[in-house]
Order: structure tokens, then C-alpha cells, then sequence
């Protein structure tokens, strides 16, 4: 009796370790397909990231090209304008010397024929002179019309220019301050780009 006892107990502890190799194989087996399963992750992962990283890295160029490509337009348009506001400003300024002038000729015209007025009477009669004096004013008022008609036109297009001038410096400002963002965020991740695992 004894014997058959220790042989069944043999046969028990037999049982049990190969329960408990095959729960070891499967175990093991299970932590291979996970470590396979994490290798395949782990490299996706990075690959992703990476792939990510450089789209921003790519954006972020872009976006500093043509910053630069619209400040050197902003920059051309920028100097136009300010040699036609000193263009402007010179015409603005000839138109004035004309309006002086002009009226300068109307004052000697009016005092002209403010003097021919104290001609004897039996003398005022519509003669050359008169006719030359009255053609003359009309063509003196016909000039500070047009001239001042000139003018407006001119100091109102002229306010035009240096609002849009305001405008493009304006912008020019906003445009430098974003590529400098632009600029500073690239130098940021090429920095610690080294550290990351993905590179």
C-alpha cells in the first residue's frame, strides 16, 4: 500500500510540474508575441512622430520663405510709394508756387485795371488794352480753378499713399515679428530634435 501511495504521489508531482512547464511555455510565448507586438508599436510609433516632426519642420520653412518672398514685396512697394510721395510732394509744391503766381498776376490785374478806371471819361472806351486786361483775368481765375482743382486732387491722393504707406509698415512689422516666431520655433525643435528618439 505504501508503495502505490508514494507512486501516486510521484505521479502528482509529475503532473504538476508539467502544468506548470506548460503554463511557463505559454506565458513565454505570450510575452514574445507582446514584445513582438511593442517592437511593431514602438516602431510605428517613430516612424509617425517622425514623419510628423518633418511636416512641421517642412510647414514651418515654407512658412519662413514666404514671409521673406512678402516682405521683400511689401519692402518694393514700400519704396515706390515713397518716391511717389516725394514726387507728389514736389508737384504739390510747384502747384503752389503756380497759385502764388497766379494770384500775384490777378492782384497786378485788378490794380491794372483799377487804374484805367480814372482815365477822363471821354477815354473810357473799350480799347485793347481793356480787352487784354479782361482776357487776362479770365485766363488768371481759369488757372487757380484748375490749379486749385489740381491741388485737391493731389493732397487727397497723396493721403492715400501715406495711409496705405502706414499700412505696409504696418504689416512689414507683423511679418517680421512672424518669422522671427517662425524662425525661433525651427531653432527650438532642431535643438532638441538630438534628444529625441525619433530622430
Amino acid at each position: 500500500p505504501s508503495t502505490k501511495i508514494g507512486r501516486h504521489h510521484e505521479k502528482k508531482r509529475k503532473d504538476e510540474t508539467g502544468r506548470s512547464v506548460r503554463m511557463a511555455d505559454a506565458l513565454c510565448a505570450e510575452a514574445a508575441q507582446l514584445v513582438h507586438h511593442n517592437n511593431h508599436v514602438v516602431h510605428q510609433v517613430k516612424e509617425n512622430c517622425r514623419a510628423a516632426h518633418n511636416k512641421v519642420d517642412k510647414a514651418l520653412q515654407k512658412s519662413c520663405r514666404d514671409i521673406v518672398a512678402v516682405q521683400h514685396k511689401v519692402e518694393m512697394a514700400l519704396s515706390n510709394i515713397e518716391s511717389q510721395v516725394t514726387k507728389m510732394k514736389a508737384g504739390l509744391h510747384e502747384t503752389e508756387v503756380s497759385m502764388k503766381e497766379a494770384q500775384r498776376r490777378e492782384v497786378v490785374n485788378e490794380r491794372r485795371r483799377e487804374i484805367r478806371r480814372k482815365r477822363p471819361h471821354t477815354e473810357m472806351i473799350a480799347d485793347e488794352v481793356a480787352a487784354a486786361l479782361e482776357s487776362e483775368s479770365l485766363q488768371v481765375r481759369g488757372c487757380l480753378e484748375e490749379l486749385r482743382f489740381s491741388e485737391n486732387k493731389q493732397r487727397k491722393a497723396l493721403d492715400r499713399l501715406l495711409n496705405q504707406r502706414q499700412a505696409l509698415v504696418n504689416d512689414l512689422q507683423a511679418k517680421a515679428i512672424s518669422l522671427q516666431v517662425d524662425q525661433t520655433c525651427l531653432r527650438l525643435m532642431k535643438g532638441q530634435a538630438g534628444g529625441l528618439p525619433w530622430r
